[in-house]
């Protein structure tokens, strides 16, 4: 049985930021303390607010420092699973905390760690360097490296983890190339969605792998994908390019291009994908303007929730389209749109 996530999904934030965003996960949220510092709240069993307790907190607590002594720095990326959460670390580390079932801590013991522990290197022994983002699944990890490789670990029951297999691990491995040969490069961003994951690479085209049942992999298939495929045009033919930036939903993904246009793909039962549909769709679709006429341009960045999305224009409005049974498009409503308010 498939897992859903009803609330907002990670977001990764770019290397070198000081952390001026929030970092949401769906039952728990991370703000910044001071440069590279990190203070959470929200839902806190197992542990994964980080503070060496099981108690849940309306207010900021101070995640602790590897080890659980004094407060955690130095930190450059986070993100926020169902029930775990990382932080990439400025010398190139990785730290994980919170639940370790299906090993997505990655530090190759799958216990829950009420403080953060490092992750271990490729295989297992020593830990993992040269990293400079992290996202987190539903169950799974990834790990962006300097060279433009990737690494994932945890629950791989759909592939999730790319490296051509359904087995969980531990700790991490390396993501296979397109098509399971080689190792994927040039890779600039990664996306962990609830089962899937999706990378930006330097040439602006878009790989996936993972569950891809409602065409999360966009490759017009769905057949769950063991290593990376290539996210194919909105025709369902050649290669999705000109892609600036990404962001993966529960179940969906929405990508911004160079011209400004948006396109979405994979789930669409509460119209995330913008496209005046409810069906989903296994390639990308241009997400249409307010109103359903004509199609949303002058975009500076998107983000996508568990089963809603959303579009930073570039005179600062913003635009919001998918589920809104809790008022997550705030558009003073509760009733889902799947076309952008």
């Amino acid at each position: 049985m498939r897992y859903e996530v009803p609330q907002l999904r990670p977001r990764t934030l770019a290397l070198g930021a000081l952390l001026a965003l929030l970092t949401v996960g769906p039952l728990q949220a991370y703000v910044p303390q001071a440069p590279g510092g990190v203070r959470a709240r929200g839902l806190n069993s197992p542990s994964r607010l980080g503070d060496s307790t099981t108690a849940s907190q309306a207010a900021p607590v101070v995640t602790a420092a590897l080890g659980g002594v004094g407060p955690l720095s130095g930190v450059v990326s986070l993100a926020a699973g169902q029930s775990h959460c990382l932080a990439a670390r400025s010398d190139g580390g990785v730290l994980a905390w919170g639940s370790g079932l299906d090993g997505r801590l990655g530090d190759g013991s799958g216990v829950d760690r009420p403080t953060p522990v490092s992750v271990a290197s490729v295989g297992g022994g020593g830990t993992l360097t040269n990293v400079v983002a992290v996202s987190a699944g539903a169950s799974h990890s990834l790990a962006l490296r300097a060279d433009g490789t990737v690494v994932a670990w945890g629950l791989n029951d759909h592939g999730q983890l790319g490296d051509g297999t359904t087995l969980s691990r531990s700790a991490p491995v390396q993501v296979l190339g397109v098509g399971g040969t080689g190792v994927l490069n040039s890779v600039v961003a990664v996306w962990a969605g609830a089962s899937h994951s999706v990378a930006l690479r330097s040439d602006g085209s878009v790989v996936a792998w993972g569950y891809n049942a409602d065409g999360e992999l966009g490759n017009n298939a769905t057949a769950d994908g063991l290593s990376p495929v290539q996210v194919q045009g909105s025709t369902g033919s050649g290669a999705l390019t000109g892609v600036l930036s990404l962001s993966a939903g529960g179940s969906h993904t929405v990508a911004l291009r160079s011209d400004g246009r948006v396109l979405s793909w994979g789930l669409n039962t509460d119209g995330q994908l913008g496209n005046n549909s409810t069906a989903s769709s296994g390639t990308p679709a241009r997400v249409r303007a307010v109103g359903g006429a004509g199609f949303l341009i002058n975009v500076a960045s998107v983000a996508a929730g568990g089963c809603h999305s959303l579009a930073l224009l570039k005179d600062g409005t913003a635009n919001c389209w998918g589920a809104n049974g809790s008022g997550q498009l705030g558009n003073g409503a509760a009733v889902s749109q799947s076309t952008p308010v």
